[in-house]
């Protein structure tokens, strides 16, 4: 149905790195020394859950070469079930499910080596 999306804000949009297959999902700062490399935010709709929309970050992460995203913030918001009129004559209306969208933000991070 809806799929999660995220977008990218490159703190130095300068630098560039490849691109990283295995993008860690970390829930404390690491003990090795990193740097934050740009922040990511994810949505998606009342159809996706909360690991569709973290791996949606993931992906995006991957293709700047982050090494793992820290979470900032968790957002929901609900949104109420819909039913519209069907523009086709004389077919019932549409019955659009309501349900839970969500923003998270991330830090994503490279490691210095």
């Amino acid at each position: 149905m809806g799929c999660a999306s995220a977008d990218v804000m490159l703190l130095d949009p300068s630098r560039s790195f490849p691109p990283t297959e295995n993008v860690l999902l970390l829930f404390e700062e690491p003990e090795d020394e990193y740097e934050i490399i740009a922040i990511i935010e994810a949505k998606g709709s009342q159809y996706n859950n909360q690991s569709e929309v973290v791996r949606a970050a993931q992906k995006k992460a991957g293709k700047i070469g982050a090494h793992g995203i820290i979470p900032m913030t968790n957002e929901r918001r609900e949104v109420a079930s819909e039913v519209i009129p069907n523009p086709v004559a004389g077919s019932p209306p549409i019955y659009i499910a309501g349900g839970t969208q969500m923003t998270m933000k991330f830090a994503a991070i490279r490691y210095i080596r």
